[in-house]
C-alpha cells in the first residue's frame, strides 16, 4: 500500500496539479471499490460472516463521512447484503442476527431495508424461476423480524428507534413514524402480490404473525381485506389462520363483510376441533360469539353444530364445549327452548330436525331441534364430562364460565394414566379360572 502511494506521488510531480487531483481520485475510488468488493465477498463465507458485516458497516460510515448535505444512503451496499442473506437457505445465520439487530436498532437502515425488500419482491414476481420459492422464504425471514412502532409508542417512550446516520440529511420520511408505516405497508403489499402463488408454504406464516405483527402497523389495513377474505374462503386450516386477521378489521376498521357468520359456519367441523390450532380456534370463536347483534337462528345453530360435534370429540374438546354451550345460552334466553323442548307427537321423540349437513345456519332447523347432545355426554366415559354436563339440570343460575380456564383438557395418556393409578375400596370380581382358549371349536 505504502509502495502504490509513494509511486502515484512521484507520478504526481511530472503533471500539473488538476491531473494530480484527478489521478488521486481515481486511485482512492479504485482502492474503495476493491474494499467493498472484498467486503461483500467475506459475507458469503460462513466462518467470516461477523467481519464482512463490520466492514460493510465500516462502508456505511465511509459513506457518511463528512457529508452532511445531499447525502444519499448506499442502497447499493445495503441490497447487496440483502440479496446475499435472503439467498442463504440456513434458518439462522450469524449474519442474519447481526442484520437483524441493525435493522432493529437504526431507523433509517429500516427504512431502506423495507424499500429495497419491496423491490426485489416485484423482481421475483417479473422474472419468476425455480429459485423464486427459496427467494421468497429469504425476503420473508428478514422482513417478518421488523419491529416496529406507532407515534403513540414512542411520545410514551415504549420504543426508541435511532438513525445510524446521525448528521446526514436524509428524507423526511425517514425520520418520521408515518413515513416507516408507509414504506412497511408497501413492502408487504408488494411481497404479498406473488409469494401465494410462488409459494403457498408462507400463506400460513404470514397468516400467522398478520393480526399482532402487520395489521397494527398498515397505514391502511383494510388493503389486506381481499386477501384475507379470499384465504377465509379457501376453508380447512387456511380459514382458521385468517379468522384473527379478518375479524381484527371488521371489529376496528370497520370492514364490511356480512357473509362471515355463515361461512364461520360452514368451516365448523371435526377437523377444526383436532386440529393443532384447536385452542387458538377456540379461544376465537368464543370472542365471536360474544356479539350481541346476532340473532337467535344463528346462535342455536352454533350451539347446536358444535353439541353435535361433541359427541365424538376428545375430552380435551368436550372441556371446552360444556362451558361454552352453557355461556351461550345464559347470554342468549332466546335459545333456551333447545334444553326442554316439549314433544309434541312419538315421531318428534325420535327424529332430530337438525340438519347437519347443511352448510348454512339459516335453514339447517336448528331452532328448532334440542340440545339431545348434552344428555349423552351425561353418559360419556369420561367422568368430568359428567359432572359438567349436570349444570344444565338446574336452573341457569351459576356465573358464566371463564372459557380460557377450559382450552388446556387433559389427553388420552392422562386419562389412562390417572385410572390406572387409581386405588379401588373393593377390588372388582373376576373370573376365577383362567380360560385355556378363546373360542370352542
Amino acid at each position: 500500500g505504502v509502495f502504490r502511494v509513494r509511486k502515484s506521488i512521484s507520478k504526481l510531480d511530472e503533471i500539473n496539479s488538476s491531473d494530480a487531483s484527478e489521478v488521486l481520485s481515481q486511485w482512492l475510488n479504485s482502492v474503495y471499490e476493491k474494499y467493498r468488493k472484498r467486503s461483500i465477498e467475506l459475507l458469503n463465507v460462513k466462518e467470516l460472516e461477523s467481519i464482512g458485516f463490520n466492514s460493510v458497516m465500516q462502508l456505511f460510515r465511509i459513506s457518511a463521512a463528512g457529508v452532511t448535505e445531499d447525502f444519499s444512503f448506499p442502497v447499493d451496499i445495503l441490497r447487496a447484503m440483502m440479496e446475499i442473506i435472503i439467498s442463504k437457505n440456513e434458518k439462522e445465520t450469524e449474519l442474519f442476527d447481526l442484520f437483524d439487530e441493525a435493522i432493529n436498532s437504526y431507523r433509517d437502515i429500516r427504512y431502506y431495508t423495507l424499500r429495497i425488500a419491496g423491490q426485489i419482491s416485484k423482481d421475483i414476481q417479473n422474472d419468476c424461476n425455480e429459485n423464486s420459492s427459496a427467494l421468497y422464504r429469504g425476503i420473508f425471514k428478514i422482513i417478518s423480524e421488523i419491529v416496529m412502532e406507532t407515534d403513540s409508542e414512542v411520545e410514551s417512550g415504549e420504543a426508541e428507534v435511532n438513525p445510524f446516520f446521525v448528521q446526514a440529511q436524509l428524507p423526511a420520511a425517514v425520520s418520521t413514524c408515518k413515513g416507516h408505516l408507509q414504506e412497511f405497508s408497501s413492502c408487504w403489499l408488494s411481497f404479498m402480490q406473488g409469494f401465494s402463488a410462488i409459494e403457498p408454504k408462507l400463506h400460513r406464516s404470514f397468516l400467522k404473525i398478520v393480526n399482532d405483527r402487520i395489521i397494527p402497523y398498515m397505514s391502511k389495513p383494510t388493503l389486506l381485506a381481499d386477501y384475507l377474505t379470499d384465504s377465509f374462503n379457501a376453508g380447512g386450516l387456511i380459514s382458521l389462520l385468517a379468522l384473527n386477521g379478518l375479524f381484527t378489521l371488521m371489529h376496528r376498521h370497520n370492514l364490511d363483510y356480512p357473509s362471515f357468520f355463515p361461512k364461520l359456519y360452514s368451516i365448523l367441523d371435526s377437523n377444526i376441533l383436532h386440529c393443532r390450532y384447536r385452542k387458538r380456534f377456540c379461544k376465537l370463536f368464543s370472542l365471536f360469539m360474544t356479539s350481541t347483534h346476532m340473532p337467535a337462528y344463528l346462535i342455536a345453530a352454533f350451539v347446536k353444530r358444535v353439541a353435535r360435534l361433541s359427541l365424538d370429540a376428545s375430552p380435551a374438546v368436550i372441556n371446552w364445549v360444556i362451558p361454552f354451550i352453557y355461556n351461550m345460552f345464559k347470554a342468549h334466553p332466546a335459545i333456551r327452548v333447545l334444553i326442554h323442548r316439549q314433544s309434541t307427537g312419538e315421531e318428534s321423540k325420535i327424529v332430530d330436525p337438525f340438519i347437519m349437513e347443511e352448510i348454512d345456519p339459516a335453514i339447517c332447523k336448528a331452532i328448532d331441534s334440542s340440545i339431545w347432545e348434552i344428555h349423552a355426554l351425561s353418559r360419556h366415559y369420561w367422568p368430568e364430562a359428567i359432572k359438567q354436563s349436570r349444570v344444565f339440570t338446574e336452573r341457569l343460575t351459576k356465573p358464566p364460565f371463564v372459557l380460557e380456564n377450559f382450552l388446556e383438557g387433559p389427553t388420552y395418556h392422562s386419562i389412562i394414566t390417572k385410572e390406572l393409578s387409581h386405588k379401588w375400596s373393593k377390588v372388582p370380581p373376576l373370573n376365577i379360572s383362567i380360560p385355556s382358549h378363546l373360542f370352542d371349536i
